[in-house]
């Protein structure tokens, strides 16, 4: 599976530890607001995750990612994932 994150957030904090075991699991990109753009890197840089990105529409079209995790507030979860799809 690739990988695509969505969100700087604790929850996406966690996750990328979470799935740090996982055998054939990539994580393909980062995706943030303009603003957390640094934070995005960072993790990026810890986990190395080759593609940050502050465009989704940029992530959808460009990454290799095939599945995205959506860590963002609940009210979110929707128009990203149906924009996913």
């Amino acid at each position: 599976m690739k990988l695509a994150f969505i969100g700087t957030g604790k929850i996406v904090s966690d996750a990328l530890g979470a799935v740090e075991p996982v055998e054939n699991l990539e994580r393909t990109a980062i995706f943030a607001r303009p603003r957390s753009k640094a934070k995005a890197q960072a993790f990026a840089d810890q986990y190395q995750i080759p593609e940050v990105y502050t465009d989704y529409t940029q992530l959808l079209e460009e990454s290799t990612a095939d599945t995205v995790y959506i860590g963002l507030i609940n009210s979110a979860h929707y128009p990203y994932a149906k924009q996913a799809l």
